[in-house]
């Protein structure tokens, strides 16, 4: 045989061996993503239960081994205050961030709507892998009438990780995973994000007295849990002389701003206060909704020292919606609202119907990185911010006039005592 035709034959025969490998590689990876599906699709079907048109998995855990003790709770954690918020699964990579700014236990619910399914289940799994020593709850929520779903892709993307035992290699590369995945929270075509499902979700997994409700991608200040723990303490140990508790009523505001990607979140107060003064730093939403923020009063509390621990009392508005922690009782979040618009303003006007007093912390902030403006809203924004605003003004409207009669009711009441009272 010539040189030519030896070479020849020597590629045709290299050819075939990598057509080969490749064909066992591919068979491999298929088995390997089917065992995949069929371990999420178990735990799913075990697990999950009907909130209203959603299923719902709360307290998730993919690993047996990982829901060991999960229902032991101390007194110390039932004293603590959880980071409650929720996202969709494009945005499971800002719970990494926030891990480096809170300490506490965290609640997060995750929307995933047919074939995010893969990536709400392997990207809670990893995170908690990755982060052992941490109290994290994790909590999927999907639509009955988009059920889950499995693509090939989204399989491969996480089986590398899910049959490997080098967890610190992977976990250097998480975040990076995490940022890649796709899918956006108001571009879902027919399939509305439920906010406020999502929220009342992870409130329900609270383990603790106390929450600091919050959406994914705003950062908390550092020690913001410790200042509240604190705060709560010097609280009962001044009250404990009456007999009277910490009052349930009080929600505590923390300022919220936004600033530019460019520049560095602060970790004080004195430094946001530098950076808000060269206008690097501004309130959340100035552009978009100033009148969203506006009653945190800004300037009074940039003004109030830092050693403090509470500012300032501020009066509720009707398009308020502080971030603010509280004691896990409140009013629920109404599920109504839906993709764009009012859904947190509508529970902070339940906080302010059922007499809660808005306190605002004075060393205490979030921030989201990033500025707000009317250029980056999704197209259907201003459609979706007028059907919610009507169905924020009715309901608001209706518990106005409740309220109204109800404040009208108590007069005539503590009328007609004093006149009795005078009488005996």
């Amino acid at each position: 045989m010539s040189y030519v035709g030896q070479k020849y034959f020597l590629t045709i025969v290299a050819w075939g061996m990598i057509e080969i490998a490749s064909l066992i590689t591919h068979e491999s990876l298929s088995r390997a993503t089917f065992r995949l599906q069929n371990d999420i699709l178990q735990k799913i079907i075990r697990h999950s239960i009907t909130w209203k048109e959603y299923r719902v998995i709360l307290n998730f855990s993919f690993m047996e081994m990982e829901e060991s003790g999960s229902d032991t709770l101390s007194a110390q954690l039932a004293s603590d205050v959880t980071l409650v918020t929720q996202c969709s699964v494009n945005n499971l990579h800002h719970i990494i961030e926030s891990l480096q700014r809170w300490s506490g236990p965290m609640s997060i619910a995750v929307f995933a709507p047919g074939d995010h399914i893969s990536h709400a289940v392997m990207g809670s799994f990893f995170i908690k892998r990755c982060f052992p020593e941490r109290n994290i709850s994790f909590q999927i929520v999907y639509p009955v009438d988009n059920l889950p779903k499995f693509k090939a892709e989204s399989l491969r993307i996480w089986h590398n990780y899910y049959y490997s035992d080098k967890r610190t290699i992977h976990c250097k590369h998480l975040l990076v995973t995490l940022q890649g995945l796709k899918g956006k929270n108001y571009a879902l075509g027919d399939i509305p994000y439920p906010h406020n499902t999502l929220r009342n979700v992870a409130k329900k997994a609270v383990k603790t007295r106390y929450m600091f409700l919050l959406d994914v991608d705003i950062m908390p200040s550092r020690k913001v849990r410790e200042i509240f723990l604190n705060h709560l303490y010097n609280m009962k140990s001044r009250k404990d002389a009456t007999n009277t508790t910490v009052p349930q009523n009080v929600v505590f505001v923390t300022p919220a701003f936004e600033i530019e990607e460019s520049v560095s979140i602060p970790t004080t107060k004195q430094e946001l206060a530098w950076l808000y003064k060269n206008g690097m730093i501004r309130a959340f939403h100035a552009e978009t909704c100033p009148m969203c923020h506006k009653p945190t009063r800004y300037e009074d509390w940039l003004g109030v020292s830092d050693t403090e621990v509470t500012a300032f009392e501020v009066e509720w508005s009707q398009s308020w919606e502080p971030f603010y922690i509280s004691h896990v009782n409140v009013p629920e979040h109404d599920e109504r609202f839906k993709q764009y618009g009012y859904d947190r303003i509508s529970q902070v006007c339940e906080l302010y119907v059922s007499g809660h007093s808005f306190v605002l912390l004075a060393n205490a902030f979030v921030v989201h990185k990033g500025l707000k403006s009317r250029e980056k809203f999704h197209s259907k924004k201003n459609e979706e911010n007028r059907k919610n605003w009507i169905l924020y003004t009715k309901v608001n409207l209706l518990k106005n006039w409740l309220l109204h009669l109800l404040n009208h009711f108590s007069y005539i009441f503590r009328v007609l005592c004093i006149e009795i009272t005078d009488n005996i």
